[in-house]
């Protein structure tokens, strides 16, 4: 996440060696940075492709050192075309010729980032802003003379704001929120120069606290305590100097992705991340795997984990996660194929479906269960098919409905219930077909 957008950085700038900005107060570098990314917002606005199209014609060339690029320029802008297609684009001056702008398009010639340049030199100042290439926010982040220095942000693919964190120093300082889609908060986590210290709390999509604990020097310390969604404790982990040395959680929890290994909540972050990939190595040495695939969410939770074999086939046990990190799915492969017990959970914690497969197919009875743990419906299975009777309960137990499958059709009579017990409908079917 910031490491990709510190990388980028990077490759597009030497940054200077600068001792921190001059500013007495936040508000006095926020008020700077207002002017600048008040003439960069002007940039934004405009359309690079029609404003090139525009002044081609009374543009002059200005030698490249790039065979593949041809500079072209008036006294005011200045165009970059690589290969034919407009690149990038500097605005000359801003700000009484302190500052210039920086554009970069995608070949769909809108914007893939905008930055400002000190005029003396390519450090960035203000707002540094990155897009997706239907047009949408992808990162930003304040600089002062090449470090990063105020707020940087990530957002979603639909725009909606995914974290947002503080930079000192081009270090981490401060409060780091991460967001769900719903714009409820994920988790919030606090830095000191760069390293993770103090309070660390997760919540879950409807809000409810999940995680709770502290870290001391970039390491967990004390007691984690977590909850379920429904707000009922599911015990505790305790850990010293960054090692768990003891564990309370209930069986439920140790399923969650976040707990199940070490460091599990650096399963948050984009599996392409140096601390997902040690996750990653972690997982396959607890499981012997050749390989997992792990799919995540938008905002890097992990989604879903699947392990391989030597072959690419899926072999072993995999999981599903709810956004919120809860446990969704469980089941097993052997060579590609579903095998044994398969669980559905509700995302608060409560068992939904049990069913089991042999050779990819259901067999055998399955049940699903109401929140409270009640049986909801039976159902008998021969080769992935129906077959025999299926009887839908009422949470209190009666009989709701009747029903029975042959070859996975029904057939005969269809009985319907109501709460109390009396019958009040019966259809005849044929074939699947209602008579």
């Amino acid at each position: 996440m910031k490491k990709k957008f510190i990388i980028l950085i990077l490759m597009l700038s030497i940054f200077s060696i600068a001792n921190a900005h001059p500013f007495k107060t936040e508000k006095e570098l926020q008020d700077f940075y207002a002017k600048i990314d008040k003439e960069v917002e002007k940039e934004l606005k405009k359309d690079y492709v029609k404003l090139f199209e525009q002044r081609k014609a009374n543009l002059k060339e200005k030698a490249s050192d790039d065979i593949t690029e041809k500079n072209l320029e008036d006294d005011e802008y200045l165009f970059v075309l690589k290969n034919g297609k407009l690149e990038m684009v500097f605005k000359k001056e801003i700000l009484n010729g302190k500052f210039r702008t920086l554009s970069r398009l995608y070949e769909n010639g809108k914007k893939s980032r905008i930055v400002c340049l000190s005029a003396g030199n390519p450090a960035y100042y203000g707002t540094v802003k990155y897009f997706r290439e239907n047009g949408t926010p992808l990162y930003s982040g304040q600089f002062y003379d090449g470090k990063m220095e105020g707020m940087y942000k990530e957002y979603y693919e639909s725009g909606k704001l995914l974290m947002e964190s503080h930079f000192s120093n081009d270090k981490e300082n401060g409060t780091e929120k991460i967001y769900y889609e719903n714009g409820k908060i994920s988790s919030i986590k606090n830095y000191k120069n760069g390293v993770v210290d103090g309070e660390y709390i997760e919540y879950y999509t409807n809000g409810k606290l999940k995680l709770k604990g502290t870290y001391k020097n970039g390491l967990r310390e004390g007691e984690f305590k977590t909850y379920l969604m429904n707000s009922k404790s599911a015990g505790s982990m305790f850990y010293k100097n960054g090692k768990e040395i003891k564990s309370t959680l209930t069986p439920y929890m140790k399923e969650d992705v976040f707990f199940n290994f070490p460091d599990k909540m650096e399963a948050q972050m984009n599996i392409g991340d140096e601390k997902a990939k040690e996750l990653r190595k972690t997982m396959e040495e607890h499981g012997g795997y050749h390989m997992l695939g792990i799919d995540n969410y938008p905002n890097g939770r992990v989604m879903r984990v699947v392990p391989y074999n030597q072959q690419g086939i899926y072999d072993g046990t995999f999981r599903q996660y709810y956004e919120s990190g809860q446990l969704a799915q469980k089941g097993s492969y052997k060579n590609g194929l579903g095998q044994g017990e398969y669980i559905w959970y509700y995302e608060e914690g409560s068992i939904r479906q049990k069913a089991f497969y042999k050779d990819d197919k259901i067999e055998g009875q399955v049940l699903w269960y109401f929140p409270s743990g009640k049986i909801a419906q039976t159902v008998n299975y021969v080769n992935g098919k129906r077959e025999g009777e299926l009887i839908e309960y009422y949470e209190n137990g009666k009989i709701k409905e009747k029903r029975f499958y042959i070859n996975d059709k029904e057939e005969g009579k269809s009985l319907f219930y109501d709460e109390k017990g009396n019958l009040t409908k019966t259809e005849i079917y044929k074939n699947d077909i209602k008579q």
